[in-house]
């Protein structure tokens, strides 16, 4: 999975959930039996399947399954040589007339710009600036470019009319590059209404990133974003560190080589238009002409809560980056089993995992990624497995993925979405699994449980949750799919699964799909500190708690698939 920013945000959302305990799990003797023709599927995913899978994958002869590699396409031809011995469908593209289990994703390797350049000039005079002192381009996956624009002062870059401030209102910035603070407005004033806990979330951290969509529909080429705080400016620089630094280390942490990768033609997922943290030097340059400087523009904003956007008459810039690029290619890898029902079987269930990690060091330290994404990789092919062992077809066709690039940014599921191997229209859901095999920190009960009692029992039923604890990522706008979930946990299965609808979904591939407005669901079993680092290993994980989520899927898709109804999108 992509690696949270905000982890102590995402588990005190998880925590609070845990107050429904009763509503999303039932003792074993209150448990329905499970319905027969699905019957030898469900009784067949096993925990030993599991982790035969999941040490397969995850082994170091893998090499961390980065997009593109060998060890990533072995892992491809593992799973397409057990779909075949299952009977499973290809269902990638079509070659000489016939289908493959690949759906080829074009990939370009950008071996970034280690010295993009930035100048700022006027009728009399021209500055350049030195990269990573006064500038640091975010990510850098940008194909090359030539950059000669005005430039326009667009205060924190935020779009909030229903909170009656709007720094984009009337703003041109069609060809322009915007330069915003890091922020948002107010920061010092308690009495601001941008510091109450609601606001704040919404555009702190993600304002930085949801700024984006406006920044780019006003036609934006470009974006500067000014900070001086040093502690944000080095937690930024720790998410995009410099890529020649193939080895860099942050807090003493080992890190994958870093490799740049984005499909051509598809709009990237982070930073879709060139964007550098940069800093006062810089900024106060391009306003020279102005007698403001970014403090004097923050104070006046921060003061009246009134925007101050302009742009800037006398200075323009000029940005060039220059990434050698290099073709290369990765695969999706599809299979299916078709439908029975002569009307429904044209619709399809999607299933999925990303199988690729972050590949190894520069220094030779494997990535393993069991947990992320071994696990889910796993059980989709459990799953699979399920559907062809029984003896009736289901109604709609079930489509089963292994997406390449989820570490690139969700690149493999992107490409599917965009250039799907069928009719997009036609998918009815899509669930995914992702980091589904560990277990939660029992501490991180600690709060639920105390609201109830400190009695013994309640610790052994901490402990209890701690390990089979699972969340699911639901659409919002889809009620009927988070109700076919909690129905089928709570009627046939032994966990803890929490639902947590959301009008926004992210963190793994089934983002994609909730962005294009299909019902979407996204499994994770708990965050935990291995991730992204080389001690994620299968010695680590409960293949029984992988297991059991892997059947919560299985009997989900068991009733998408034959139930006339399905579950609609409601906006």
């Amino acid at each position: 999975m992509r690696k949270p920013k905000r982890k102590n945000i995402i588990i005190a959302a998880l925590i609070s959930c845990l107050i429904i305990t009763l509503l999303t799990t039932a003792a074993d003797d209150d448990l329905k039996p499970v319905p027969e023709p699905v019957k030898p599927g469900f009784e067949s995913i096993s925990e030993s399947d599991i982790q035969s899978y999941m040490e397969f994958l995850s082994s170091d002869e893998m090499e961390g399954r980065n997009s593109p590699s060998k060890g990533l396409t072995i892992a491809g031809h593992y799973v397409k040589s057990l779909y075949k011995l299952w009977g499973i469908e290809p269902a990638g593209d079509s070659l000489n007339g016939k289908r493959v289990f690949d759906q080829k994703v074009p990939l370009i390797i950008s071996e970034p710009d280690t010295s993009p350049v930035i100048e700022v000039y006027s009728s009399s005079k021209t500055q350049r600036f030195i990269n990573r002192i006064d500038y640091t381009i975010c990510r850098a996956i940008y194909p090359p470019m030539q950059i000669d624009a005005p430039v326009v002062f667009a205060g924190y870059g935020i779009s909030a009319p229903d909170l009656g401030y709007d720094d984009l209102k009337d703003v041109d910035l069609n060809g322009k590059v915007a330069l915003i603070l890091f922020g948002y407005p107010g920061k010092a004033h308690e009495d601001s209404l941008f510091r109450k806990s609601d606001v704040r979330s919404r555009f702190y951290y993600r304002g930085f990133y949801a700024s984006y969509e406006k920044l780019i529909e006003k036609g934006a080429v470009a974006v500067l974003v000014v900070t001086s705080d040093a502690d944000v400016n080095n937690r930024l620089l720790r998410y995009f560190p410099d890529p020649s630094e193939s080895e860099y280390k942050s807090g003493g942490e080992i890190q994958p080589e870093r490799q740049l990768v984005y499909v051509p033609g598809l709009k990237q997922y982070f930073f879709p238009i060139p964007t550098f943290v940069i800093n006062e030097h810089l900024a106060d340059a391009l306003l020279d002409s102005t007698g403001e400087t970014t403090d004097t523009l923050g104070e006046k904003i921060d003061g009246s809560l009134v925007p101050k956007s302009f742009q800037i008459a006398e200075s323009k810039i000029r940005i060039g980056i220059n990434p050698k690029e290099t073709r290369s290619a990765s695969a999706n890898i599809l299979g299916m089993i078709r439908g029975s029902d002569a009307e429904l079987q044209d619709e399809y269930i999607v299933v999925g995992a990303h199988l690729d990690h972050i590949g190894m060091s520069s220094a030779g330290h494997v990535f393993n990624g069991a947990d992320d994404n071994a696990s889910g990789s796993a059980a989709v092919l459990e799953i699979a497995q399920a559907f062809a062992m029984n003896p009736d077809r289901p109604k709609r066709s079930i489509l089963f993925a292994h997406w390449t690039a989820e570490e690139k940014g969700l690149l493999g599921a992107r490409y599917f979405v965009e250039f799907p191997t069928v009719p997009r229209g036609k998918i009815v859901a899509y669930l995914n699994m992702d980091c589904i095999s560990r277990e939660l920190k029992v501490e991180n009960l600690d709060m639920a449980i105390d609201r109830e009692s400190d009695s013994d029992k309640d610790v052994d039923k901490k402990k209890e949750m701690a390990r089979w604890f699972s969340t699911a990522m639901i659409s919002s706008q889809a009620p009927g799919l988070q109700q076919i979930i909690i129905n089928a946990n709570k009627n046939y299965i032994r966990t803890y699964c929490f639902p947590q609808p959301s009008k926004v979904l992210g963190g793994s591939d089934h983002a994609a799909f909730h962005d294009a407005g299909i019902p979407s669901a996204g499994f994770f079993g708990a965050f935990h500190a291995d991730l992204h680092k080389p001690v994620d290993t299968v010695d680590k994980c409960n293949f029984e708690k992988a297991g059991r989520i892997a059947a919560l899927v299985y009997l989900t898709a068991c009733e998408l698939a034959n139930n006339a109804d399905k579950p609609k999108w409601i906006n």
